[in-house]
């Protein structure tokens, strides 16, 4: 239990029954806050893989569905992309007709002087 960076090592040797230095003496964590470690390491302690596997199974299946997920943005994301492409196309004819009737208007205009 010790091992688990995540696990205070103090409250570990309150609940195996050590008494570590003044820590042992002073130091009176609540059932709470036992438990609440105990939990943080019941991974490690278990022999059993069948709790791994549940957690190592749920977390494919969040992975799963984050994949999902990021495949429908993605799709959104090529579709934006698409039609992002085509209005710029659009825009490009719609300057070029504009090039053309300003080309047209200056030469009106020399004719007309």
């Amino acid at each position: 239990m010790k091992l688990e960076n995540n696990v205070n090592a103090n409250i570990v040797e309150k609940i195996l029954g050590h008494k570590n230095g003044l820590d042992g003496v002073y130091f009176t964590p609540t059932m709470e806050e036992c438990f609440a470690e105990f939990k943080k390491a019941i991974q490690s302690l278990t022999i059993s893989d069948k709790n791994r596997d549940e957690l190592k199974i749920k977390k494919l299946e969040g992975d799963q569905d984050q994949i999902k997920h990021m495949e429908s943005v993605l799709e959104k994301m090529e579709a934006a992309e698409k039609r992002i492409g085509e209005y710029r196309k659009e825009a490009e004819a719609n300057m070029e007709i504009q090039r053309e009737a300003v080309e047209i208007l200056r030469k009106n205009e020399k004719s007309k002087k």
